[in-house]
């Protein structure tokens, strides 16, 4: 038992604000007001120590960038949600916490996504004989067909949405952050909060590294089978798939080898959408994963989602990040050699995370298993679209806008 509790393990803030100095990608000389922003944003996010006593003891074996679901599901006690700040054993229920677990469902039971009844886009039926003429010329062409539901789907769509989306919500000037149809207002608040509040910490407390340090951590990615000139990163946890303990409700299970050479497996529940994503997305980009994960884990769970390796082209994992003093991973797209920001899209759930590329990202709601979601269907329709632009940054920068999120002022 003790081999399989050394393979997941967790870690608390006070450890993660004592690591070396020399793992950190910023100088000691800061400013006043970043020291003193950096500290209550630690002290919002920090969890009393008889939360981590499970998980304190050790930092080898999985770690996965899973959101700390006391603090992103409550807004109110902080910021923004710390994907590393602890570490989830994925391999076997942890005992002695299962206050904490019934506290959550009772969060979860108060805070669900309500969502309506669409059909699948891949299967979508056009009316329009004028789309059917379109869809059989280039029948031989997937990229043409892709774009050609892409417009299809945008007029359903809205058309549905309008009958379904409360009107306080449809009036609401950030209502293009959650892409699918229906959200209850509790939902979309707290998003909002968690998403503000992750772009204010990137913006005061983040320190530009070195340009020697991200030399350091440069990379070259290997191409798409196809080419392509647009590049889109994705996050792993609470994006695509979210990871459990065999004591929770999971959809599937996967074998895997720690770093360390230990064979367990981790749990998974896999988000709606998520493989016809990444397929028809892979027509029009090359995709990476970029997760604060290890690179054992995500290779496990990218295998699962792609066993025959047609869709996602390579992996970036914790050593490919820019950790904080904090202990916080930073996804900074200059890591990358071979390609150019301007092409690229990042898609996470935590906002901090491209906090270097604020232009550059989509926050995503942080998914568990919510089966009704269908986040990753809409956000494909704008994928689609940004696709056709010529610089992603700019179009991403002015349809989402967040740079406005951060000085917005909830009622």
């Amino acid at each position: 038992m003790d081999n399989i509790y050394k393979f997941r393990a967790n870690t608390s803030i006070k450890h993660l604000q004592h690591l070396n100095n020399d793992k950190q990608f910023y100088s000691e000389d800061e400013s006043s007001e970043t020291n003193q922003n950096q500290e209550v944003y630690l002290k919002q996010i920090s969890k009393p120590p008889s939360k981590m006593s499970h998980f304190s003891q050790n930092l080898t074996g999985y770690y996965t960038d899973d959101s700390d679901k006391d603090s992103s599901r409550d807004i109110k006690r902080g910021p923004i949600s710390q994907k590393l700040s602890k570490f989830r054993n994925l391999v076997n229920p942890i005992e002695g916490d299962v206050e904490g677990a019934q506290e959550e469902q009772e969060e979860d039971a108060q805070t669900d996504i309500t969502h309506s009844n669409y059909e699948d886009p891949y299967n979508i039926t056009i009316q329009s004989s004028k789309l059917q003429q379109k869809l059989k010329q280039y029948n031989n062409d997937e990229i043409f067909l892709v774009k050609l539901q892409r417009n299809a789907n945008s007029d359903i769509e809205y058309s549905k949405s309008k009958q379904n989306i409360k009107c306080k919500l449809s009036s609401h000037p950030f209502r293009h952050l959650i892409y699918g149809p229906s959200i209850s207002e509790t939902s979309f608040n707290k998003f909002l909060h968690l998403i503000q509040r992750g772009l204010i910490y990137a913006k005061r407390c983040l320190k530009e590294p070195s340009y020697n340090y991200i030399k350091s951590k440069t990379q070259m990615l290997p191409e798409a089978r196809i080419p392509k000139t647009k590049t889109l990163l994705l996050d792993l946890d609470e994006t695509l798939i979210h990871s459990c303990s065999a004591r929770d409700q999971y959809q599937t299970s996967i074998p895997a080898v720690s770093d360390q050479g230990e064979h367990a497996r981790i749990y998974l529940n896999i988000r709606p959408f998520c493989q016809w994503f990444l397929q028809q997305m892979s027509l029009l980009y090359t995709i990476y994963v970029y997760t604060a994960s290890s690179s054992a884990y995500a290779s496990a769970i990218v295998r699962y989602l792609d066993p025959k390796g047609q869709w996602i082209s390579g992996i970036l994992s914790r050593q490919n990040c820019l950790e904080t003093k904090q202990g916080f991973y930073i996804k900074d797209l200059r890591v990358i050699s071979n390609k150019q920001i301007k092409n690229m899209l990042i898609v996470d759930n935590l906002a901090h995370s491209f906090g270097f590329q604020i232009d550059n990202g989509i926050p995503i709601l942080e998914w568990h298993d919510d089966m009704n979601d269908q986040e990753l269907k809409y956000l494909a329709t704008y994928l689609m679209e940004a696709a056709d632009q010529e610089n992603l940054g700019l179009f991403n920068k002015n349809r989402q806008r967040l740079l406005d999120l951060i000085e917005y002022k909830f009622d």
